[in-house]
């Protein structure tokens, strides 16, 4: 199931829900500003909660921008709940980058098709 969330006119939040792990793809034209991350986060932690049933989380942003640090650090942090975190590079798949679960070690890489 995909749930679409309309954060403002250029800003996009899909969640879809995969067997392994809840895939949060953000789709953000001009980027987000600081000011809009207390509105986008909530969204994320609420629509994630809903479907969450144990699985760990992978972050993708697409944009026409440079993605900054803190934009992947608040969405890791929203989610914090979750066994793992990971982001999505289109190198390497999803890195790992928070775990509480042994089956799924910082570092190590989900194969994801995003």
């Amino acid at each position: 199931m995909d749930i679409n969330i309309k954060e403002k006119e250029d800003v996009d939040i899909i969640i879809r829900e995969k067997e392994d792990y809840i895939l949060v793809q953000i789709c953000a034209i001009h980027g987000v500003s600081p000011g809009e991350l207390p509105q986008l986060l909530e969204s994320v932690k609420n629509e994630v909660s809903r479907v969450y049933q144990g699985r760990g989380v992978v972050i993708s942003i697409h944009s026409g921008f440079e993605v900054p640090g803190w934009l992947h650090s608040a969405l890791a942090h929203a989610v914090m709940w979750a066994p793992w975190v990971a982001h999505y590079d289109r190198y390497l798949g999803a890195v790992v980058a928070v775990s509480h679960d042994t089956d799924h070690p910082v570092g190590s890489i989900i194969k994801v098709y995003v």
